[in-house]
């Protein structure tokens, strides 16, 4: 198991905006980040809101939960896989899993296995920009 997030993709939010469901991720690849906003039937929507929710360490003031896409998926059958997030909170820090639509997971394996940018110019950058809303 890894110790760090280099090269993982962060999830920032997912969020409804005018009846559509949607996520935000950053992705870094080198020394370029880019943020972008991706669309989501409300299933997954509603599995990713659930990642958000986890917050297994303590309650710190002033501390922020941050939430990487680990690039770990194991299929259970059917249209449902287990995927590894990696959670922190300051020095804290664990891979969980989280068992979601394999929609969800192959939207976020994608971000997980990109080498560069030039297959996302078709992409926006998150609208709202609110994280871990």
């Amino acid at each position: 198991m890894r110790d760090n997030h280099d090269r993982m993709p962060e999830l920032l939010t997912a969020y409804e905006r005018d009846g559509n469901y949607f996520g935000a991720v950053a992705v870094t690849l080198g020394s370029e980040c880019c943020e972008f906003e991706f669309g989501l039937p409300h299933t997954d929507y509603i599995a990713l809101r659930r990642i958000f929710q986890t917050r297994p360490f303590d309650q710190l003031p002033g501390l922020q939960y941050r939430y990487f896409i680990a690039d770990s998926v194991r299929r259970f059958g059917g249209e449902r896989v287990e995927l590894t997030i990696r959670i922190e909170q300051g020095s804290s820090s664990r891979q969980f899993p989280f068992e979601v639509p394999q929609s969800l997971a192959a939207i976020l394996l994608w971000f997980a296995r990109l080498r560069d940018f030039s297959g996302t110019t078709h992409l926006h950058a998150p609208q709202p920009k609110p994280r871990n809303a």
